[in-house]
């Protein structure tokens, strides 16, 4: 009986201790209004795709303020795909350093957060898009800004995030064999996210459709197009002590920083992602 009662609060503390992840973390591809309010957050992710695109990722979140947190990714980007588009194999590879500035808008008494989320993605290597089958490639722009406003509010147990998002592509991209190839443009988007409480852990979910500019390639042509984006999966404790967890998680997005979240893989590709997180 003494153990019965020993048990039930340390459950009860993991449960608190995931909500209040939960509330700070957002889904896969929509970042929560929630600023961090913990030590360091350190993050791993890795998303595999069919297709042959995967991209491997590390990042850290720290808080700045009571109401301002920063959030810096590395991502690498491995576009070497098996499926063809346009009837040409790609051969593109891609890293960069992304830092998004979380500052959350104080507005004692209402019924939802809001966060005003500006981001800076920075190619580490000028980014490069090659046709395998004749060399040609195409050089992208080095920084992508971009801007994100998260509105959070609970409905009932479930923690309900809307997000809309700008993005700053670049519109025409200049070629090697003199011509221009068409870049996704100025991206307007907006996602909607969720996540439910269950068990020790949480049900992750989010979708979000570009209203203007492009967010993926068309298999049939290799020319941009606009996809739903999309995750679906599950976050979980790692161990009794509540400060590592795991999210395993479908998805089309191709990366975990605000521009990557925003493009759907080419051909529209599903991806299996896992990330795991501890606090420092």
């Amino acid at each position: 009986m003494r153990k019965c009662l020993l048990i039930v609060p340390v459950l009860l503390l993991s449960l608190v201790v995931i909500a209040g992840v939960s509330a700070q973390l957002g889904t896969p591809n929509v970042p929560s209004a929630t600023t961090w309010q913990d030590k360091a957050l350190w993050q791993a992710e890795a998303r595999f795709y069919k297709s042959g695109n995967n991209t491997l990722a590390l990042g850290v979140v720290t808080r700045l303020g009571e109401r301002t947190d920063l959030t810096a990714w590395y991502t690498y980007l491995n576009n070497d795909s098996h499926s063809p588009l346009g009837g040409a194999m790609r051969d593109s590879r891609w890293s960069g350093l992304s830092l998004a500035l979380r500052q959350e808008l104080k507005d004692e008494g209402a019924p939802a957060k809001v966060a005003l989320m500006p981001s800076l993605e920075f190619g580490l290597k000028r980014p490069r898009g090659t046709n395998a089958a004749t060399g040609a490639f195409a050089d992208e722009q080095r920084v992508t800004p971009a801007v994100a406003v998260p509105v959070e509010w609970l409905w009932g147990s479930t923690t309900v995030i809307l997000c809309p998002r700008v993005v700053w592509f670049e519109e025409s991209i200049d070629d090697s064999t003199g011509g221009v190839t068409q870049g996704f443009g100025t991206q307007f988007s907006i996602g909607a996210g969720a996540r439910h409480p269950l068990g020790r852990g949480a049900l992750v979910g989010d979708v979000a459709y570009p209203f203007s500019g492009h967010n993926s390639l068309a298999t049939s042509t290799n020319t941009p197009n606009r996809k739903a984006l999309w995750s679906a999966g599950w976050e979980g404790l790692l161990g009794g002590g509540g400060d590592t967890w795991v999210t395993l998680y479908a998805t089309n997005g191709t990366g975990p920083s605000l521009a990557t979240s925003a493009i759907a893989a080419p051909g529209n590709g599903v991806g299996l992602g896992v990330r795991v997180g501890h606090i420092f």
